[in-house]
């Protein structure tokens, strides 16, 4: 079975070897998964918000260790959530495709829902944060797909866990 880190380490072996290095100017752009979410409008929802809450200390974290300096919010702003939250019964009318008109789905934000429910098939659809640094270290890439893959977890637990109170 192949072993995808072990192929990104050799990746970036190669990428090294003949001179590639991070810019301030490039950024990781990590993809997850929301085969899960199905078309659950409350989990994105829940994401964002989430990522809204989080977002000091997910920029902060987005900071490459081996940087001078984070390359800035210039090219992925944090999203407004909050000031979207009376567009989320609109969205719901709309089903997923609905968080795409909120302009949550856009290459300027930090967290992007253009894979969400694009029409796209159901297993293709997913989130892309884009605040990370660019890194060619495997460890700094590690931990940007971990965190990102953590906050879509726990948007889709506590959506569970609400759901789950409701019940009588």
């Amino acid at each position: 079975a192949r072993n995808p880190w072990k192929d990104l380490e050799e990746t970036l072996t190669i990428i090294k070897k003949y001179g590639g290095r991070p810019s301030r100017q490039a950024g990781s752009h990590v993809h997850i998964s929301t085969d899960s979410f199905y078309d659950s409008t409350a989990k994105y929802a829940q994401l964002g918000w989430n990522t809204e809450a989080n977002s000091h200390a997910l920029y902060t974290m987005a900071a490459s260790p081996k940087a001078k300096k984070h390359r800035g919010i210039r090219w992925c702003n944090p999203n407004s959530f909050s000031s979207s939250a009376e567009t989320i019964p609109a969205t719901e009318a709309k089903g997923v495709r609905g968080f795409v008109g909120y302009g949550w789905s856009q290459h300027a934000v930090g967290l992007n829902f253009e894979k969400a429910g694009d029409g796209t098939s159901q297993s293709k659809r997913n989130i892309e944060y884009r605040i990370w640094d660019s890194s060619l270290d495997l460890g700094t890439i590690q931990a940007q797909v971990l965190a990102s893959a953590l906050m879509v977890e726990k948007a889709e637990q506590e959506v569970l866990k609400n759901d789950e109170a409701r019940k009588p």
